[in-house]
């Protein structure tokens, strides 16, 4: 099975960036997955959020069965755990928090309601921006087309906050939190949380 783990991290966020890629790097050498991860924002029209869709749809159109988007402010905290455990047939699988849909960690199986999802979160007639951007353009995208069989995974699954880590948790999401709140959680407080590894 193919899959693949895409990120972006531009040169200004690489302060807390850098360790996430460090793990998401370790994570799929561990695994066999292929990490790409882009530098600069694919669509230079928009926030970089929206580079999503096309990095996603690059990988699945260059073969990959399975593309998983992790943001750069995710810190895989339990490489133990595997993807592929998460699969759920050809549905596509989000993230999740109080709020519901979190596009922080997505799974994105090879089909044609992927490729119409990405399509629209890049599409450049796109009129306007969310305050959760990407995010938002997802949950339009999946309230206007309902036949689609979709996933929220259980937070604690890959979407965990800093107040509801609890060890074993896979990933550790910064969602929500400044610049300045980032770089001091990777320097000064990414320590005091247990990894998990065998």
């Amino acid at each position: 099975m193919d899959i693949r783990i895409v990120t972006l991290a531009t040169e200004n966020i690489m302060p807390y960036a850098g360790k996430a890629i460090e793990l998401m790097n370790k994570y799929a050498e561990k695994h066999g997955y292929k990490l790409t991860v882009y530098k600069n924002p694919i669509l230079e029209d928009r926030p970089a959020s929206y580079s999503k869709g096309e990095a996603i749809l690059h990988e699945l159109k260059t073969g990959a069965d399975y593309c998983v988007w992790i943001d750069s402010d995710c810190y895989i905290m339990n490489s133990d755990a595997r993807i592929e455990d998460f699969i759920n047939d050809k549905k596509i699988l989000f993230g999740s928090d109080s709020y519901g849909l979190n596009a922080g960690f997505m799974i994105f199986p090879n089909c044609i309601d992927s490729v119409r999802l990405c399509n629209f979160i890049t599409d450049a007639s796109w009129p306007h921006y969310t305050p959760h951007w990407d995010q938002d353009c997802i949950k339009i995208f999946l309230n206007a087309n309902n036949y689609i069989d979709y996933g929220l995974l259980e937070q604690r699954l890959c979407n965990s906050y800093t107040n509801n880590f609890t060890s074993g948790d896979f990933i550790l999401h910064l969602a929500g939190t400044t610049f300045e709140e980032r770089v001091n959680f990777a320097t000064n407080e990414l320590g005091r949380f247990k990894f998990t590894t065998k």
